[in-house]
């Protein structure tokens, strides 16, 4: 699969290649490259499905 992640602002911070998981309640984003990045369900503020096969996830500020 593909990914983006943004901040809250809008602004990508990074995206590329990769899978996601579920461990423990919360989503984790594996790149093909790079570091398994852990989204906490108290970190999420939004989530959408903005197009078909596609959920986008949008972090908290906090």
């Amino acid at each position: 699969m593909h990914f983006r992640l943004f901040d809250s602002k809008g602004s990508l911070v990074d995206e590329g290649a990769g899978s996601v998981k579920f461990v423990a309640g919360a989503i984790v984003v594996v790149p093909e490259m790079g570091e398994p990045m852990t989204i906490r369900p108290n970190a999420i503020g939004n989530i959408t499905e903005p197009a078909p096969f596609v959920v986008g996830i949008v972090q908290n500020d906090s």
